[in-house]
């Protein structure tokens, strides 16, 4: 909970800072000149400048005291070409409150704009749509934001992708990227490593999905997807505080790798965590060396809605230090089908609620029961335990022995 928490009120900061905050001391912009492909007269683009055509750099726009670039039409590409849009690593103190300051690249509502091929940083924020269309960012760096390095606003049917957002928001404890407001976009195939805050940051909107994405190495949760009807999948975390967590009615969360998960605290240090909605379905995931449970599912209203009808299903768990799954008993109506837990710290499956199903789960060589489960759970069958701590293997569930060597 304490990286979603946080996370939320640092968006709204980091919007507010960028906006009215500046530097203690101004710098002059350092622009070198660029050629803009297809404008009638070639001109000169410099920091600041708003372009309305396809543009494609030729040289880096280096130390730029404000804006870098400005997409002011519809359905402009801008090449950057390989090379870098940098700030001067300084906010803006006189920012009026009517306009954007101290952005790497902008575009506000603009539909069809593409921005591909080269690195930006040391703004407040480094590439920031809001209210845009049918966008693409790819192929691109957004790196050292005093803020978020890639930022979604209202945003609906765009795409991130093949991207890299590293070391953003290191003092102000910051997401990397950032999608508040928007619908039906798409992350893919992209890096988001060291950011200052929580990797990946969903919240509002829905239907967009993060997928083939790696995220390492942040202090929070790697992903906090908070929405209806996202789609988090095939992605691989590492070396974060938290995985995933999950809120949102019809949140899916499937195929993803998690491991090495230090935690921060008694707080942190879940694989994916379900913490609000309705059929939620986490599924296919692999989950490894968690310091606390490898999939935790629960609800803290009314901070969050109410979590039911949550499926998980053939996930493997193992090396946590305490259970593998975790169902606590603010969580109503969950099923657990077909999951392995082997060699977790404390229980295999430890289940909370009564009003939950197990179907054919397998729990083995953990360090107290197999599965322990309340009276009153539906026992569908199936379920296969073997070597755990406890003598007992199952408490209130049946379990056969698993066959083979």
């Amino acid at each position: 909970m304490r990286g979603r928490r946080e996370a939320a009120a640092g968006w709204s900061g980091a919007m507010t800072s960028s906006r009215h905050a500046g530097p203690l001391a101004a710098l002059a912009a350092l622009a070198v000149a660029v050629v803009c492909a297809g404008s009638a007269q070639g001109a000169t683009v410099r920091c600041g400048t708003t372009i309305t055509r396809d543009t494609t750099l030729t040289a880096d726009l280096a130390g730029c005291s404000d804006n870098g670039i400005v997409i002011g039409a519809d359905g402009v590409t801008l090449d950057l070409a390989g090379h870098t849009v940098s700030g001067d690593g300084a906010l803006r103190e006189d920012c009026p409150q009517d306009q954007p300051c101290d952005l790497g690249v902008l575009a506000e509502g603009r539909s069809g704009v593409v921005v591909k091929n080269g690195s930006v940083r040391g703004f407040a924020l480094d590439v920031l749509l809001v209210g845009s269309t049918r966008s693409r960012l790819t192929a691109l760096t957004a790196t050292e934001a005093t803020f978020s390095g890639i930022l979604l606003a209202d945003t609906t049917a765009s795409r991130v992708d093949a991207s890299v957002v590293a070391g953003n928001g290191l003092e102000t404890d910051q997401a990397g990227l950032v999608l508040f407001g928007s619908s039906r976009n798409r992350v893919e195939r992209t890096v988001v490593a060291r950011n200052g805050d929580v990797g990946i940051f969903m919240q509002g909107g829905g239907d967009n999905r993060i997928e083939r994405t790696t995220v390492v190495d942040h202090p929070e949760a790697g992903i906090a997807a908070d929405g209806v009807r996202n789609v988090l999948a095939q992605n691989v975390l590492r070396r974060n505080a938290d995985g995933i967590i999950a809120i949102g009615d019809g949140t899916l969360v499937v195929g993803n790798e998690l491991s090495d998960l230090p935690g921060c605290g008694e707080e942190c240090g879940f694989g994916i965590s379900v913490e609000g909605g309705a059929g939620i379905r986490v599924v296919d995931n692999d989950v490894r060396d968690a310091e606390q449970a490898g999939i935790r599912v629960a609800a803290f209203e009314p901070e969050t809605p109410p979590t039911t009808g949550t499926l998980v299903a053939r996930n493997r768990t193992s090396g946590t230090r305490l259970d593998g799954i975790l169902i606590e008993p603010t969580a109503t109506g969950t099923r657990l089908e077909r999951n392995v837990a082997i060699g977790n710290g404390d229980d295999g499956i430890d289940v909370q609620q009564a009003a939950s199903v197990l179907v054919r789960n397998t729990a083995a060589l953990n360090g107290d029961l197999g599965i322990a489960a309340v009276a009153g759970v539906t026992d569908g069958g199936g379920n296969r335990a073997q070597r755990n701590g406890d003598p007992d293997e199952c408490t209130n569930v049946a379990c056969r022995l698993i066959q083979g060597p």
